[in-house]
């Protein structure tokens, strides 16, 4: 269940800054097509 949507929006947000990624770029890129590649 999740209580606080930002909350989670955030971790996703800075796992993938630490893997190295740019996480809007990656979101942008799924929102699109559904591809997080």
């Amino acid at each position: 269940m999740i209580e606080n949507p930002k909350e989670v929006f955030d971790s996703i947000v800075e796992s993938i800054k630490e893997a190295g990624y740019d996480p809007y770029s990656q979101l942008c890129g799924y929102l699109q097509d559904g591809d997080p590649s």
